[in-house]
């Protein structure tokens, strides 16, 4: 990429974006690989109240789960922040038939590897139909609201640049308020399903909204100590709450939320304080702007409904590391190890097929 396109691009943007994922994969190593949210609400004793490091990491896996549980909302506001600026229906249909192909191609793929891996023991006619039908089937959940996201962005958009300011202010307050829900209360709880586009469409529009208007930075310059400070409550608070005040029978276990609650507010603190952050050419920035194209694949490879035990409950098992005290080193490293191999696969996988292509398109020219 040369300067010029670089200069014009906001680094700190996809800077965010890497975060972003890289939070997205450690807060499953959380949920996935120790409470194993997939079970429901069956809490088996973990062992985390056997010993004083068990409870140590207790607190320190709930504050992490909370610190990344925003991942999610902040990739979602960057890409209402880069494509809230009008373009033609054209664009979107390509961009998300392109996504599509490479989601249906990860599907596949995985259903073969766990295919090989299992002696055969994961592979249906059903899987394989929800492979070729990943967003019908809802394989990946994210991308059965992400797709539609980003047809409907150019509509979107259009609509956005078409209000002013202060009815766009209007749209998202009426959008919160019916978005909105912690613990039941709120008209979240009422309209949102399984797949929240609703929901998502909101949080586009509020990365659109800061892309167009803004935002003084005396309203977020704490926005990132609100964040880091308040979940530092929140999770000492539940930490009290499960490991001494539980009902006998009962096992302590790490809680979630919702992303249209707390987790919603602490995305936008996060989000408008980053983009209020002086601008600056960095290492670091052209990096993140390299590895951009890359980054999605990350979600569509570690979380495959067919790899996601796979790699958590047979390869990296952090249950069996509860009792130890580098549990949260072992969860950042590993974090950091799949991240890195998810973006190399999908490098690779790019590279052959830009390779490919244009291979093709050189011999129908000759």
């Amino acid at each position: 990429m040369n300067n010029t396109t670089t200069s014009k691009r906001n680094s700190r943007i996809d800077i965010l974006r890497t975060l972003s994922m890289f939070m997205i994969v450690t807060c499953h190593f959380i949920y996935h690989g120790i409470r194993n949210v997939t079970e429901g609400d069956t809490f088996p004793d973990l062992g985390f109240s056997a010993s004083q490091t068990g409870e140590i990491n207790f607190f320190l896996c709930q504050l992490l789960g909370y610190l990344t549980n925003i991942g999610p909302n902040l990739f979602i506001m960057i890409t209402g922040y880069f494509l809230i600026k009008p373009r033609n229906f054209r664009y979107a249909t390509q961009k998300a038939l392109h996504l599509w192909l490479i989601i249906v191609f990860y599907s596949l793929t995985s259903l073969l590897a766990a295919s090989l891996i299992t002696n055969g023991k994961a592979f249906s006619y059903q899987e394989l139909l929800d492979c070729i039908h990943p967003i019908w089937s809802r394989q990946y959940w994210f991308m059965s609201m992400y797709i539609p996201l980003l047809l409907l962005s150019p509509f979107l958009a259009t609509g956005a640049s078409a209000l002013e300011k202060r009815d766009y202010q209007w749209l998202l307050l009426v959008l919160f308020i019916l978005n909105f829900a912690i613990s039941g209360i709120g008209y979240g709880a009422v309209f949102l399903g399984p797949v929240p586009l609703p929901f998502y469409i909101f949080v586009f529009l509020i990365g659109g909204y800061f892309q167009l208007y803004g935002c003084p930075v005396r309203y977020v310059k704490y926005g990132i100590y609100i964040y880091l400070f308040g979940y530092l409550a929140l999770a000492a608070a539940v930490t009290i709450a499960q490991l001494h005040y539980l009902p006998s029978g009962t096992y302590p276990h790490i809680k979630g939320m919702a992303n249209n609650n707390i987790t919603l507010l602490m995305s936008v603190f996060v989000f408008a304080w980053v983009i209020t952050l002086p601008k600056k050419e960095t290492r670091l920035g052209q990096w993140a702007i390299n590895i951009s194209p890359y980054i999605l694949a990350v979600y569509l490879i570690h979380d495959n409904p067919l790899i996601r035990p796979l790699l958590w409950n047979n390869l990296i098992r952090p249950r069996d590391y509860i009792q130890q005290p580098f549990l949260i080193p072992f969860c950042l490293a590993t974090s950091i190890a799949v991240f890195v191999v998810c973006m190399g696969i999908e490098w690779l996988r790019a590279t052959l097929s830009g390779f490919l292509s244009a291979h093709i398109t050189k011999g129908h020219v000759k």
